[in-house]
C-alpha cells in the first residue's frame, strides 16, 4: 500500500532454480550449491521472516517444484534423472526413478495434474515428458518432437485438462491429451 519493498537475505549461496507458495502462505526454494554438490530446499515462513534448510540428496540438482497442497507434498525435478517427493509435515525426502531401462535424462520442469494426482515432468534432454503415478509408484514415458534440438522445458494445463509443453529451441509447442498421451 505504501510502494516499499522488504529484502529477506538468503541464508545460503547457492544456484535457485524454483520457487512455489503452499496453502499456508510458505515460500518453498529449490537451491544447489555447484561448489559442494549439495542440494536443499530452503523453506521461507512470512510470518516470521526466517528460513530454514531441508536437506536434499546430494548432488541431485533440484530444478523445477509443484505443491500438491491436498497431499501435503511438494514434488521435485531432480537434475540427475529422478524426482523427489518432500512431506511438508515431517520434512522426509523420497526419491522416485524409473525402473529398468527407462531413464530420465534432463528432468527439468515438473507439474502436478489435480484431477488424477499424476506428476508429469519435462525431460530437457529426454525430448519427451514422463509421467509420474504416485499411487503406482510407476513411470510412463510420451515422447515429443523427434528434432534433437526439441528441449521440452515449461508446462500448462489448459481448461481442457490437456498439457501444453514449450520446447524452447525449436520454437514450438506441443499439446498433449492426457487421457491418451
Amino acid at each position: 500500500d505504501d510502494n516499499s519493498n522488504k529484502v529477506y537475505p538468503i541464508p545460503d549461496q547457492g544456484i535457485f532454480t524454483s520457487m512455489a507458495i503452499d496453502k499456508n502462505d510458505t515460500i518453498w526454494i529449490t537451491s544447489t550449491n555447484m561448489d559442494t554438490f549439495t542440494a536443499e530446499m530452503l523453506k521461507f515462513s512470512i510470518n516470521t521472516a526466517k528460513f530454514d534448510s531441508i536437506k536434499l540428496p546430494d548432488k541431485s540438482d533440484p530444478l523445477g517444484m509443484t505443491i500438491d497442497n491436498t497431499a501435503g507434498k511438494i514434488w521435485i525435478a531432480e537434475g540427475i534423472g529422478k524426482i523427489a517427493s518432500l512431506d511438508i509435515s515431517n520434512g522426509k525426502v523420497t526419491e522416485f526413478a524409473p525402473s529398468g531401462n527407462y531413464t530420465m535424462d534432463g528432468p527439468t520442469a515438473i507439474i502436478m495434474d489435480s484431477q488424477t494426482g499424476k506428476v508429469y515432468i519435462s525431460e530437457h534432454e529426454g525430448h519427451a515428458i514422463s509421467v509420474f503415478d504416485p499411487l503406482l509408484k510407476s513411470f510412463k514415458k510420451i515422447p515429443l518432437d523427434s528434432n534433437p534440438d526439441n528441449l521440452p522445458y515449461g508446462m500448462a494445463f489448459d481448461k481442457y485438462h490437456n498439457l501444453w509443453v514449450a520446447q524452447h529451441t525449436i520454437d514450438k509447442i506441443s499439446i498433449i491429451d492426457t487421457r491418451t498421451g
